[in-house]
């Protein structure tokens, strides 16, 4: 956590009109208050709630506009209630896909002003 406050904290010397997190695990699905979810004892889905918070409000003071990230294998555009990100996104995977989406990728396009992100399907696409 130390690492991290410190890479946030050097941002603030060089402010942005949006600051990215890019990261394996999501922070959580539906709410920051989630429980924390497993495939297995060593293969948590979420970052475990003791982390999860601190990396929470270490965003949120660093000004962080959104988190990305992976590891759940399912087309996920997650709300963001309570957090004060803009979003929590987690794009489907390329191949191994998991849940009812295809395989796909998503698009995230940023203005000065917004952020938004559109998700696409292989098969639509090629």
């Amino acid at each position: 956590m130390e690492w991290m406050s410190k890479q946030l904290a050097s941002w603030k010397e060089n402010p942005a009109k949006h600051l990215f997190v890019f990261q394996h695990h999501p922070l959580y699905f539906e709410d920051p208050s989630d429980a924390d979810r497993e495939f297995s004892p060593d293969s948590p889905i979420l970052v475990p709630k003791v982390r999860r918070e601190g990396l929470i409000q270490a965003y949120k003071e660093a000004g962080v506009t959104g988190v990305f990230v992976g590891h759940y294998h399912r087309n996920v555009s997650a709300p963001t209630q309570g957090a004060g990100f803009h979003m929590v996104t987690t794009t489907g995977a390329a191949t191994g896909q998991l849940g009812k989406d295809l395989p796909g990728f998503r698009v995230v396009k940023v203005t000065k002003d917004s952020i938004s992100e559109e998700y696409h399907n292989w098969e639509d696409v090629l």
